[in-house]
């Protein structure tokens, strides 16, 4: 597709990977990448604040044998550890695609003066 030129943008000079496409909804790239960056933090947020508890070492408690216990919400604990690293490349297409949309919404809403003058 050809690229929306600079001279649409008000005659900034847009560097070639923020200058979005033409064909492209730009509203729908930046919600799947924020939907993408939401699961990355959802999974950070459960492996820290939540699953913490069962991945602690039973053996630093003091008073008590360590038993190999291994529950279920323990085995789920181990298995999720590191979740969050698979979805952490959304947050910067994330932070990109916000940058593109601008240029994208600055550029319609120039076509859209063109077209009424």
């Amino acid at each position: 597709g050809r690229s929306i030129g600079a001279n649409k943008m008000g005659g900034t000079h847009v560097s070639y990977l923020l200058r979005p496409k033409e064909g492209i909804n730009y509203n729908f790239v930046t919600s799947i990448y924020l939907g993408g960056s939401i699961i990355a933090l959802s999974f950070y947020l459960l492996e820290t604040l939540v699953l913490h508890s069962y991945l602690e070492d039973p053996s630093t408690d003091q008073g008590r044998e360590s038993e190999p216990e291994d529950g279920p919400l323990k085995e789920l604990s181990r298995g999720l550890v590191g979740m969050y690293l698979i979805f952490v490349p959304f947050v910067p297409c994330f932070v990109w695609s916000c940058a593109v949309r601008h240029f994208w919404l600055l550029s319609a809403e120039e076509d859209s003066k063109m077209k009424t003058e």
